[in-house]
């Protein structure tokens, strides 16, 4: 309907609205240039790859990144993307040591 009213507008007044399609079907808050990302849920303070990951920890905090990786259906790499994102984040953390140390999930995720 916007469309319309602005194409009418310049061809009956002689306005000089602008027709792009995308200007009136995407609103601002839809667009990929604000400060979250689209994948970002607003409701969520991570997004649904990086709730996977934690639920996991959360039932088996020994787990490995290759078997977290089959359970999600990612990457090995993607694994290992997502939970330097969240350690960086402050969300998991690891405790005594690379090799027999265990992941620890924030108590409010």
């Amino acid at each position: 309907m916007k469309y319309l009213l602005r194409f009418f507008r310049n061809l009956l007044s002689g306005e000089e609205n602008v027709l792009r399609n995308r200007d009136l079907l995407i609103s601002p808050a839809q667009s990929a240039s604000g400060p979250v990302s689209k994948c970002q849920n607003d409701t969520l303070k991570c997004t649904l790859e990086e709730l996977a990951v934690i639920n996991i920890l959360k039932i088996n905090a020994k787990a490995k990144q290759a078997d977290i990786a089959a359970q999600i259906g990612k990457s090995l790499r993607t694994v290992k993307r997502i939970m330097a994102s969240l350690s960086d984040k402050g969300v998991i953390t690891r405790e005594k040591g690379k090799r027999n140390g265990v992941w620890v999930v924030k108590n409010d995720y």
